[in-house]
C-alpha cells in the first residue's frame, strides 16, 4: 500500500449492535432528535417490517456519529486523562461479559494497556443490544466502538452509560477503497475513531 493510498480522507463509523434511542435523544437535544425524525421519517415505506429497525438504528448511529465530529467529542482515553469532558467516542478493547445472555443490565470492564487513575466500565440495560453478533462478541470480549457518557465516579471506578455500541467499520469516498477499505483498516489505525470536519446542523 503507497503512502498516497494511506492519505486518502478515511471516516469512523460504527456497525450498531446495541442502541439506547432515549439516552441518544436526550444527550443530541432537540436539534439532534429533530434529524434523527426527519431521516426516518424518509425511509421507504416498503421496507420490510425486519428491515426497519435496522434502518432505524443506523440513522440513530450516524446522526449520533454526526454530534460526536462536530462537538469534537474525545476518546475515552483523553477524558480518562484530563477529565475534559463527560462524552467520548471511542474504540477499545471490552473485557468479556458471560452473564450478557442471562442479566438484564451488566458492567463490562474497558481493558486498557497503560495504567489509569480511573477505570472505566460500561454499564448498560441488555435490551437495548439489537443484534446477536454484538451479544456474543459481548460475551466474549474483544473490540468494540462505542459512544458513552459518564455518569458518575464511583471510588476509581468510572461508569459510563453508553449510547450506542458496535463493530468499528471504516468508510471513504475514495473509489479505489469504498468497497474494500475495511480489509485494511490496521493501515489506518481502526482501533481509534477517525474524525472529519464538523458540520453545521449543531
Amino acid at each position: 500500500m503507497s503512502s498516497a493510498d494511506r492519505s486518502i480522507e478515511v471516516g469512523h463509523y460504527i456497525d450498531p449492535g446495541f442502541v439506547n434511542h432515549r439516552l441518544v435523544e436526550t444527550v443530541l437535544g432537540e436539534p439532534g432528535t429533530r434529524i434523527i425524525n426527519e431521516l426516518v421519517k424518509q425511509i421507504p415505506g416498503s421496507t420490510p417490517a425486519g428491515q426497519l429497525p435496522i434502518r432505524v438504528n443506523h440513522v440513530y448511529t450516524r446522526i449520533t456519529l454526526d454530534f460526536c465530529r462536530t462537538l469534537g467529542v474525545p476518546t475515552l482515553r483523553k477524558i480518562l486523562s484530563d477529565r475534559s469532558a463527560a462524552l467520548s467516542c471511542s474504540t477499545e478493547v471490552l473485557a468479556p461479559s458471560p452473564e450478557i445472555y442471562e442479566a438484564e443490565r451488566v458492567e463490562v470492564p474497558i481493558v486498557l494497556d497503560a495504567e489509569h487513575e480511573l477505570i472505566p466500565e460500561l454499564h448498560f440495560s441488555t435490551r437495548h443490544i439489537i443484534s446477536d453478533t454484538t451479544r456474543m462478541e459481548l460475551h466474549r470480549g474483544g473490540i468494540q466502538s462505542f459512544v458513552a457518557q459518564a455518569k458518575e465516579l464511583r471510588g476509581n471506578r468510572l461508569i459510563l452509560y453508553p449510547l450506542i455500541i458496535g463493530a468499528p467499520w471504516l468508510e471513504t469516498d475514495d473509489p479505489k477503497w469504498r468497497d474494500n477499505i475495511v480489509w485494511y483498516g490496521q493501515e489506518w489505525r481502526a482501533v481509534r475513531p477517525l474524525y472529519v470536519a464538523p458540520d453545521s446542523r449543531w
